[in-house]
């Protein structure tokens, strides 16, 4: 073989070399390339699975659980139990507090509102008229509320 024809083969086997070192690397990127696709795919759906849960748990948070004292408070009305109170008043928020969504069933007298509070003569808050004319000033027990109303507390609660 002469010289010319060895420097050919020599010049082909290196751009040869040099096409494949050159694929070699373009094929590297790619799959680098995809790699970096495909976390950023992961990251961006994990963020979005942790959102959705954290506002689930939020949303769930603030939904109001059902009180077990509904039938109480029910018949805590029903006896004629009437509570006054005022928005700004911490014992009466207490109250409130005690019987849960339940509260909604309580005979209540808002005396920031009405005329009410001072046709019962109320001057203390909170302030519970039962029906046999009896007060209570201040707030009062489940326990109490029961003994005064005859009305059974839940059991287990």
């Amino acid at each position: 073989m002469g010289r010319k024809k060895r420097r050919h083969a020599k010049r082909q086997a290196h751009h040869a070399k040099a096409a494949e070192h050159k694929t070699a690397h373009v094929n590297k990127e790619r799959v680098l390339a995809a790699q970096r696709r495909k976390r950023k795919v992961l990251i961006t759906w994990s963020f979005i699975i942790v959102a959705v849960l954290f506002v689930g748990f939020l949303i769930y948070g603030l939904i109001p659980k059902p009180s077990p004292y509904v039938d109480f408070a029910l018949c805590v009305t029903e006896s004629g139990a009437v509570v006054y109170g005022t928005d700004w008043c911490d014992n009466c928020q207490k109250q409130k507090r005690l019987f849960g969504t339940a509260f909604k069933h309580i005979m209540y007298e808002n005396c920031d509102y009405g005329k009410e509070c001072d046709e019962q003569g109320v001057v203390a808050y909170p302030t519970w008229i039962f029906a046999d004319g009896e007060r209570m000033r201040g707030w009062q027990s489940l326990e109490v509320l029961s003994e005064k109303t005859g009305c059974s507390l839940p059991e287990g609660v």
